[in-house]
């Protein structure tokens, strides 16, 4: 897993308790935890303009004087496993990956947090993909429904700003017949034309195979024609195939480690 800085969360970006809940599980036990953020509150004693700011009104730590800030951590760590380490799938997909504040700034979202978008994203997904196939939007719908569900995957992530959809993108099972050795994929990344060339796709490629590595999965895959794959292989993507099936589409993967 990626070793996130958790000094800048607290003294640098606002972020929510369920945010940091899931990155400090990630680092593995309590006693672990404890002992990465018990010096970086120390060090955030020596400067009272470090306090963190409340972010979707959730509190990060209690309501105290910077200089207290030590003390707490011990609470805010069992907060963490009590409240949050039970329900870690749940939580997961619940968190709003922050994009940094900028001129059309941006979220990544789970559609299950986010169902307000579903109807948009199977819109898009059946006009570029299946509508000249002759399959009718209300089979989309059904298939993206899935996506809904508890299990790891599939699952669905949407770009947005508010209520504003940007992009989206599916990691499904399967996504090319030629190949069902290969699972699972990243799939129908879509941005919005008026959105383009803003990052957006990157950010919905980044987090649907950082999402799919923090359920277990090792590897993630994708395929891309020879127009787009260069977008991919700048952004840790591996070549593994080309020329495959009737498209001449590239198979590439990456993979759960350091360059992730």
């Amino acid at each position: 897993m990626p070793d996130y800085n958790l000094y800048a969360e607290f003294t640098e970006h606002p972020v929510s308790l369920r945010t940091t809940a899931i990155r400090c599980l990630n680092l593995g036990s309590e006693r672990q935890l404890l002992g990465r953020l018990e010096p970086m509150a120390t060090a955030a004693t020596a400067n009272e303009s470090s306090r963190p700011t409340p972010d979707d009104n959730e509190q990060l730590l209690p309501s105290a004087p910077i200089t207290t800030l030590p003390s707490a951590i011990g609470s805010f760590v069992s907060r963490v496993h009590k409240h949050f380490a039970a329900d870690y799938l749940q939580l997961l997909f619940g968190v709003m990956i922050k994009v940094d504040p900028q001129p059309g700034a941006f979220s990544v979202s789970d559609l299950r947090q986010r169902p307000e978008f579903f109807d948009t994203i199977s819109r898009r997904v059946w006009h570029a993909w299946w509508k000249q196939r002759g399959f009718p939007l209300k089979y989309i719908a059904g298939r993206l429904r899935e996506h809904l569900d508890a299990n790891p995957v599939p699952f669905a992530l949407v770009a947005h700003d508010g209520p504003t959809f940007k992009g989206s993108t599916l990691v499904i099972q399967s996504d090319m017949d030629d190949r069902p050795q290969y699972s699972p994929w990243v799939a129908a990344v879509w941005v919005d034309a008026e959105y383009r060339k803003r990052g957006v796709g990157a950010a919905l490629i980044d987090n649907a195979a950082k999402s799919a590595f923090a359920v277990g999965i090792g590897r993630v895959y994708l395929c891309a024609t020879r127009l787009n794959r260069d977008f991919y292989l700048k952004r840790s993507w591996t070549k593994i195939e080309e020329d495959v099936g009737e498209d001449l589409l590239t198979v590439m993967v990456r993979c759960c480690g350091p360059r992730t």
